[in-house]
């Protein structure tokens, strides 16, 4: 009897510790995007406190999602803001972009001992402007658990119109960063 308990709390620890629930705060990191211009000497950058996301890490796979507040983002100029908010982004009918990704493969251990995990590829769902698209991009996860991610999304595809302003149009492609610093969500 007393082995069979020993080996239920043995059993019980190890599936405990094969999985790992993440956070951050809203706060915590930040998303960049760059949108270049026609003529392309003109960079369009803009900023935006990380995304509020959630992470979960089981059997060396994680799935994260992540939601922005897209009134959050800033290029530093208002009157570019506005119309970007406003005119393109629809902000008040689309508050939020989401970002969902599953399966992403981490070394094995990663939960018990986190390790770097460098430029590794991701696929996952966008959701913006009302429309749901794949993307796909590169991670890395240090130890400390930041997570940094680059992908980049095509504005038509999420029936975006493409953004122009006294003769300057915007690329139809924007590049597209995010630092986030997650923390072991304790429940």
């Amino acid at each position: 009897m007393k082995y069979l308990l020993y080996i239920s709390t043995l059993l019980f620890s190890a599936t405990t510790m094969a999985s790992m629930n993440l956070e951050n705060a809203k706060q915590s990191g930040e998303i960049n995007f760059l949108a270049v211009g026609k003529p392309a000497m003109i960079k369009i950058k803009g900023v935006a406190h990380a995304p509020v996301t959630k992470a979960r890490i089981n059997d060396n796979k994680m799935s994260v999602e992540s939601n922005l507040v897209l009134n959050d983002l800033d290029t530093g100029i208002g009157l570019r803001d506005e119309h970007m908010k406003e005119e393109f982004l629809q902000v008040k009918k689309f508050p939020t972009a989401l970002l969902k990704s599953e399966n992403i493969t981490l070394p094995n251990g990663f939960e018990a001992k986190p390790s770097d995990v460098k430029d590794q590829a991701f696929e996952g769902k966008l959701t913006l402007h009302g429309k749901e698209q794949k993307v796909a991009g590169t991670f890395s996860l240090n130890e400390s658990l930041e997570l940094v991610a680059k992908f980049n999304i095509k504005l038509t595809d999420f029936g975006i119109e493409i953004p122009n302003y006294l003769g300057v149009v915007v690329a139809d492609i924007v590049a597209i960063d995010t630092k986030i610093n997650l923390v072991k969500k304790i429940n």
